[in-house]
Order: C-alpha cells, then structure tokens, then sequence
C-alpha cells in the first residue's frame, strides 16, 4: 500500500536515522523463499520490554514479488522471480524497498536479483542452407547466424565450435563487437572441387559460460555451386573413319559423344568444325546435333 505524501514526509521527519541494507537472492526461488532479515541485520533482535516490532513498507517497486513480514522483518518472495522477465537482458538486475522500522528508522532496501543459468542457447532455426561458388579462394569468410541466450553475464554465450568435415575444408573464426557480442565465421581452408564433393553438412554449436555449460547447436547445409572449369572430353583422343566413295548422302558415319562434368548450362556441349578443316570438308561431312 502507497502512503500518501504528507504521512510519508512525517514518517521521515520522525525517523531517527536511515538505514542501508542490501540482500541478493537467485531467481527461480519459490514463494516463501526468505531473503533477508531486516531485525537481525538493522539491530533490532531485543526490543524494549513489552514492545513488539513493527515494520511497515512505504515503497516497495516490485509488490507482487516481495514483501515484509510486519512482525519479525523477515523479507520474503511472493512468487517465483524471473529474471529473464523481470530485467530482460539487463546486467543489473535490482529491486527496492523502503521501510518504516518500530516507529523511528528507515530502512532503505536493495535485493540483487541473481541470474542463474536456466535457459540454453538457441538459433533462430535448426538449419542454415549456404551456396559457395567452387572458385572461392581459400580464406574466403561467411558470416554465420548467432544464437541468443536469454541468460546474461557468465550465463551467456562464451564460444562457438563447428564440427570439420572429413576433408577438414572448413573452419571457424569468431569475431567480437564492441558490445561483446560473439559472432562466428565459416572459413573456406582449403580449394572447393563440386565434382570432387558438391555438399558439405557441419554442426554449429554455442556453449554458455555457465558452471555447468549449456548449448544449442545449428546444422550447416553447404552446397558448392559449379564454375565452368572443366572442358568437354571425348571418349577417345582421335578417331579414323573409313567410308566408301559412293556412300550416299545422309549417311551417319560415326556417333561422337563428348562429356563435361560442369553441371547446367556450363556442362551443355555444342559441336563445330575447329578451322583446321576445310570448308569443303565441312561442306560435305556436316555435323548433327543431337541434344538430350
């Protein structure tokens, strides 16, 4: 209950002298959960005989989570405190009270809200999908999604690790911003071959600082996308024909079939005469093209 104003100003010209006291108590506690003891820690364990205490809360800026008994001065949660609700991210979490004590003293109250490591780290989703051109040079860097943990201080998240691939193509590097936050970056090692290996799996994974260390881990899809570096081979290096000099027109005289390991359209083969052969010879063994 709010005092008004002028009762609190009188309260205050009454008191004697002004007490500070501060407690600290972790979150997750029950209701029950005792604090502090304002009697005890405010030397108030013996009272002038046939006296009892008294102590009354003049602000209290959490009201549903805490309170004061008015008899023994026994500080108490109400409800279990959430941090994570309470102060979000915030490193200080603290709340306040003042109280009036047996009628001559106030008691300025501080409870440090402790953080506990009760939540893991997380990713927005539970897979990240990359496309690498197979060209890209060894260094070459890809930002990486973070994870959040609602949990801050030690709690947080301290360090990244990926899972190498058996060909150890991949590595990773974090970075640090001004704010502390912790970002990773995928590395390329190694020179990318799509037709050696065109997909790659790894496991992003973030561990909290916590005693007992939480994580949450990403799956990493990579799919190493084709550059044109690969030519036509035909099956054989050279090939004799023989043919009759009245064979007639239209005759097929051989099927050659040249292949490319390039996918899409760098991998699509057209065929042609080099300038080595004639014009004539052009002219009378024109080439069909047959595509699949």
């Amino acid at each position: 209950m709010r005092l008004s104003v002028p009762f609190f100003f009188l309260l205050w010209v009454q008191a004697l002298t002004l007490k500070n006291l501060n407690y600290s108590v972790p979150e997750e506690q029950g209701p029950g959960t005792v604090i502090g003891n304002i009697a005890n820690d405010a030397g108030y364990g013996t009272m002038e005989r046939g006296k009892k205490s008294n102590f009354r809360v003049l602000e209290n800026s959490a009201p549903h989570l805490v309170d004061v008994d008015p008899e023994s001065g026994l500080i108490f949660t109400k409800q279990r405190i959430d941090r994570e609700t309470l102060c979000r991210r915030n490193p200080k979490c603290q709340l306040s009270m003042e109280v009036f004590a047996n009628d001559k003293e106030i008691c300025m109250i501080k409870i440090d809200i402790q953080d506990i490591n009760d939540n893991s780290p997380s990713f927005p989703s539970d897979h990240v999908n990359i496309d690498i051109s197979e060209n890209a040079a060894a260094g070459t860097r890809f930002p990486l999604t973070i994870a959040h943990d609602s949990d801050s201080g030690e709690n947080g998240i301290k360090t990244y690790q990926v899972t190498r691939d058996d060909y150890n193509t991949f590595s990773l590097d974090l970075k640090v911003r001004g704010d502390g936050t912790i970002y990773p970056e995928l590395v390329v090692q190694r020179p990318l071959d799509r037709e050696d290996q065109s997909h790659h799996t790894l496991l992003l994974t973030a561990i909290d600082g916590g005693e007992y260390p939480r994580s949450g881990s990403m799956q990493i899809n990579i799919r190493v996308t084709d550059s044109n570096d690969n030519s036509p081979v035909f099956e054989k290096s050279s090939y004799v024909i023989e043919i009759l000099e009245n064979s007639p027109a239209g005759k097929i005289l051989i099927d050659l079939n040249a292949t490319d390991q390039d996918e899409g359209s760098n991998g699509q083969v057209v065929y042609s005469f080099t300038g080595y052969a004639s014009e004539r010879i052009q002219d009378c063994f024109p080439l069909t093209q047959i595509l699949a």
